[in-house]
């Protein structure tokens, strides 16, 4: 049977690496998926909000804040997700397991998994700080279906709950 992510049963598998390094591009476009080390039966929901981040979010290098936000919509859009409001405490979520694996990995006995960690958690509380930073512009962006170019993507705080920051996660 298949559910739309955010339904997802027990028996659903994922690929826990939905980013841009495990596909394959012909043309400038994806054409296949690699890397499945880490499959498993889970919520879909997780690997959108993992693709969401990687594939439309940077603090790095990404296109304006808005664009970001809309391209974060249009991916809700496209894979038909329910509850938009979900996703960016799911994103959220994923960033704190990424967090964890890299500090996890700090500790190792071996210097270069330990040295990859150390950089790695940076790069990780980095991004999150960021996308924590201009967290309400992208629950604008769910919320009321901002996903045109043309649009503007409020980013001031609201008293709307789908609009607060979450209570627990990291921001």
């Amino acid at each position: 049977m298949t559910r739309p992510p955010g339904q997802s049963s027990p028996a659903d598998r994922r690929s826990s690496a939905t980013t841009p390094s495990n596909y394959v591009s012909v043309d400038g476009r994806p054409a296949a998926v690699i890397d499945f080390d880490h499959a498993a039966p889970g919520d879909r929901l997780r690997d959108v909000a993992y693709a969401g981040w990687l594939w439309t979010i940077s603090a790095d290098d990404g296109p304006p804040l808005p664009e970001q936000a809309r391209r974060l919509r249009l991916m809700v859009d496209a894979y038909g997700l329910p509850d938009p409001s979900v996703l960016l405490d799911a994103l959220l979520r994923r960033q704190e397991e990424n967090l964890a694996a890299a500090l996890t990995r700090s500790r190792s006995l071996d210097p270069a998994v330990a040295d990859y960690g150390r950089l790695s958690a940076t790069w990780q509380r980095q991004q999150m700080a960021w996308l924590c930073e201009h967290a309400d512009a992208f629950r604008a962006a769910l919320v009321t279906g901002a996903s045109r170019p043309a649009e503007r993507v409020a980013c001031s705080r609201s008293s709307s709950p789908a609009r607060r920051a979450p209570a627990r996660l990291w921001c």
